[in-house]
């Protein structure tokens, strides 16, 4: 995926759609189901997973056949591929529209987020890394004390698109899994809030959900790349933060501390984009 600055703007991710298997139902384009987003709900709210799949396809089909043989309503409205050292490209596919639409894939709070899926089983307790380019890494705050993180470029696509949606309008720009400059790797109390007294923004799925530990990892390395960190260099603090990350005696949260911001005024998009960033939407 290229994201190219012009005239100030974020141009849209190259997307990859894909025409729906066969027999499958048709759902918006999609390859997953999705459901009408009710009248005067704002989405402003993004979640980051990992799925349990091994390959893009293989989450995709999963996720039809549930809908078949169980009449399963869940989805997600994208998902980053795996990239191999023979296969470079870590693919972005839309499996849904934003127009409108929203899937099930989370918490109560679903119908006003747009969630990804990185294709990576994390917990090498119960698989193996399936790319060269994946690195089992230090967890402090899981409960095998290891994972398999995403790959470099798995995390980079998942900034770019954090960063779009926020120029389109889709996401607010703020994590309220950071608190006080730290990262909280844990559950938040967002999770059982609803309507105005949810905190909108970029979560991991961990966040909102008491029985996952999901997501953290694109979370640190997508404000880091958003706060004027390189690539390289935000992959090496998220490393340390998840090897560091111990419990507070202040908040009682697994935290650990971000290293200061790089961000310059120009480094975040803000709402003055959206209007002329929103004919970039799919439909």
């Amino acid at each position: 995926m290229i994201i190219r600055k012009a005239r100030g703007l974020l141009t849209k991710p190259n997307i990859i759609q894909l025409a729906p298997f066969q027999g499958t139902p048709s759902v918006e384009r999609g390859e997953m189901v999705s459901h009408p987003i009710p009248l005067g709900v704002i989405t402003d709210t993004f979640i980051s997973h990992d799925t349990a799949g091994k390959t893009q396809q293989g989450l995709i089909r999963n996720t039809i056949r549930k809908h078949r043989e169980q009449g399963s309503t869940t989805g997600v409205t994208f998902s980053i591929g795996l990239d191999h050292p023979d296969r470079p490209e870590a693919i972005l596919m839309q499996h849904h529209s934003l127009d409108g639409r929203y899937s099930k894939h989370c918490c109560p709070q679903n119908v006003r987020m747009t969630g990804v899926e990185v294709v990576n089983f994390f917990d090498p307790r119960k698989h193996k890394p399936h790319s060269k380019n994946q690195e089992i890494i230090a967890a402090s705050w899981f409960s095998g004390k290891r994972v398999i993180s995403p790959t470099l470029r798995q995390l980079e696509q998942h900034y770019r698109l954090v960063r779009w949606l926020i120029s389109i309008g889709k996401c607010k720009n703020q994590y309220p899994g950071i608190l006080g400059g730290e990262m909280v790797w844990q559950t938040l109390p967002a999770y059982r809030l609803q309507g105005a007294a949810f905190v909108p923004g970029v979560y991991a799925h961990g966040h909102l959900n008491a029985h996952r530990a999901d997501g953290y990892l694109q979370v640190v390395y997508t404000w880091l790349r958003a706060n004027g960190y390189s690539q390289r260099s935000a992959y090496a603090h998220m490393k340390k933060m998840s090897a560091t990350a111990k419990r507070s005696p202040k908040t009682g949260y697994i935290q650990s501390k971000f290293p200061p911001s790089k961000r310059t005024r120009n480094a975040l998009i803000g709402g003055a984009l959206v209007a002329a960033a929103a004919a970039t939407l799919i439909g």
